[in-house]
């Protein structure tokens, strides 16, 4: 283990083991943190994995830093080893924004205020989207559950008796983390797919709110001038998928 770092306290589990990495929560320089490692394969060539796991770690390093400069929101890296298939980053501690929609469309206990909100959070995904595809940048596994709210901007959302106002779009902040399959320079097939990701991941994980996908669609197009084409091409994916 790197001499800055040790390990997390009392929740230093591992919060996800899958094929590609393990994350776990450690302290790196007094703050709770988040490690990405990505695993050693055994099945592949020696050489082959260790090329794997260097480019996917420094792209996913790399596009993050970019979606910040966007003006986007991502965790903040601290630590980057691409030798060891490591990224140490900011622990956005909260909610899978999955998670935070499937409790506001069950629990929310009034069904005007709940479809506004999933609205909302729906426009504001639209319109960063857009921003990345514009700024030539794609997600690369565009789902619901790799965008991230912190526990306190969740609990506004969640909360029904405040206000009762429903935040503008631009005011939920959305954090977006695992973008090792994104591309930068990214072509209009490249954007066509993210949607597509998307469009299918909402409908597997939402299926009874695909009634308010108009809403990322709005925020989609008013952030990008280029979403004509873009569209078209996703409409294409489509349809190759339905011929094959």
């Amino acid at each position: 283990m790197n001499q800055y770092m040790k390990r997390g306290r009392s929740d230093n589990l591992i919060l996800r083991k899958g094929a590609e990495a393990e994350i776990d929560v450690i302290e790196f320089l007094g703050e709770e943190s988040i490690r990405k490692r990505r695993v050693t394969k055994e099945y592949r060539l020696e050489e082959l994995d260790r090329k794997l796991r260097v480019t996917r770690t420094r792209k996913e390093a790399r596009l993050l830093s970019v979606l910040k400069d966007m003006g986007l929101l991502a965790p903040c890296i601290y630590f980057l080893d691409t030798r060891a298939g490591t990224i140490v980053m900011e622990y956005v501690k909260g909610w899978r924004l999955k998670d935070l929609i499937d409790q506001i469309s069950d629990e929310d206990g009034t069904e005007d205020r709940a479809a506004s909100l999933i609205e909302a959070i729906l426009e504001r995904v639209g319109r960063d989207v857009g921003t990345m595809h514009a700024g030539g940048i794609t997600h690369g596994d565009l789902t619901t559950s790799n965008m991230l709210l912190y526990e306190s901007d969740a609990q506004v959302l969640l909360d029904p008796a405040g206000s009762g106002s429903i935040p503008e779009p631009g005011q939920i902040p959305v954090y977006y983390i695992d973008l090792s399959l994104g591309e930068k320079g990214a072509a209009t097939e490249n954007m066509g797919e993210d949607l597509d990701v998307f469009r299918k991941a909402f409908e597997s994980t939402h299926p009874s709110l695909l009634r308010h996908l108009d809403h990322f669609w709005k925020g989609y197009d008013g952030a990008f001038s280029g979403h004509t084409e873009v569209r078209e091409r996703l409409d294409e994916i489509r349809r190759r998928a339905r011929y094959r």
